[in-house]
């Protein structure tokens, strides 16, 4: 079992310590299970309360949390310092390297060193496969294909032919890469299927989650940028492009031909119209639906999508709506009243004339 100091991982991830540095750290844990050699976050203030009562050996804060009594290792992010320290303690492990002979390999396969291959893949004519890339059980990956050094395909991945994926990529269990695209000519004698003969191009660092399926382009390239995160279920449509350092979360879907900028997010159920186009850094929230482009920064919310500060206006004045009905009827009635009470009065003086 590894094991660190305090001081260690704080020399480590450029924090500082406030209390014993000697203390040894053998895992991570949360404010609420603690324990003892586990070293816990605290990045939302609502669990802020839970400082007095942990049981956790260490704690990692920010400089606007720093409780008495505690070890605390003080991080300028304490989130992601946390995530980094999480990974220490639990490195990602395969089986070990090799080719099972269960595995089918095609002709003109080329391995990388160090390449692991479980039972039960099947890799096609002329694929790829770079340096300590690893392979589970029931991948299929197709002719052609390409796959950087030190990815990992989880069991059930479909990557078909001519897909294009980059090093250190996750793909997990179950998801889908180059599927037809959903492409028809429609007819009054039925529809016709357009060859969706492109590929898709997943580039280094991402992580795609189980069950999401990226279409390939009808002609050219459906394209994934580097360091984007995919959550599970999410679908792109064909001849999509996706910019670097993305969120995509769960049942996430952008329609066909439509482009993704740079360190976007489109929260869960968000849904994305065709050939379209959202700027950099724009945020989408969860069940919202984009039908027009989105400039760069834009924070969008609703359907259809409008401004996230108007949406919550907006939110704000339905839930008032059974008082505001209320309001109103009593202004009618009022209004009448005044209206009776002005033509009897105009009756009133026109008798007197």
């Amino acid at each position: 079992m590894a094991s660190y100091t305090l001081g260690e991982l704080a020399e480590r991830y450029n924090a500082t310590v406030k209390g014993d540095p000697t203390v040894v750290l053998t895992g991570v844990t949360t404010l609420e299970a603690g324990g003892a050699g586990k070293i816990a976050f605290l990045s939302n203030v609502k669990y802020r309360p839970l400082l007095k009562t942990t049981t956790a050996e260490a704690v990692i804060v920010g400089s606007e949390d720093l409780a008495d009594g505690l070890n605390l290792l003080v991080a300028k992010d304490p989130y992601r310092t946390f995530a980094l320290i999480s990974q220490l303690f639990n490195p990602t492990s395969h089986p070990r390297e090799g080719i099972d002979p269960r595995a089918y390999l095609g002709e003109e396969v080329v391995l990388g060193e160090g390449v692991t291959i479980m039972a039960g893949a099947y890799v096609e004519d002329g694929a790829d496969i770079g340096a300590r890339a690893v392979i589970y059980p029931g991948v299929y990956l197709g002719r052609d294909v390409s796959v950087g050094e030190d990815t990992v395909i989880y069991p059930n991945v479909t990557v078909r032919e001519g897909c294009k994926i980059g090093a250190r990529v996750i793909l997990q269990a179950n998801c889908v890469i180059g599927s037809d695209g959903f492409g028809f000519a429609p007819g009054a004698d039925g529809h016709v299927k357009i060859p969706q003969v492109g590929i898709v191009r997943i580039e280094d660092d991402v992580e795609i989650g189980a069950l999401t399926s990226i279409d390939r382009a009808a002609m050219g390239e459906t394209v994934v940028g580097e360091g984007t995160k995919i959550d599970n279920l999410v679908q792109l449509a064909h001849n999509v492009k996706v910019g670097r350092h993305c969120f995509l979360v769960s049942q996430a879907g952008v329609a066909g031909s439509t482009e993704i900028g740079d360190f976007v997010i489109i929260a869960a159920q968000g849904g994305v119209g065709g050939h379209l186009k959202v700027g950099d850094g724009a945020r989408i929230a969860a069940r919202a639906g984009v039908a027009q482009s989105l400039e760069a920064g834009r924070q969008v919310a609703g359907f259809p999508a409008i401004e996230h500060r108007e949406w919550l206006k907006s939110v704000m004045a339905f839930s008032r709506t059974p008082e505001l009905r209320r309001s109103v009827k009593a202004m009618e009635r009022r209004i009448k009243e005044l209206e009776a009470a002005l033509l009897t009065a105009e009756k009133r003086g026109a008798g007197n004339d």
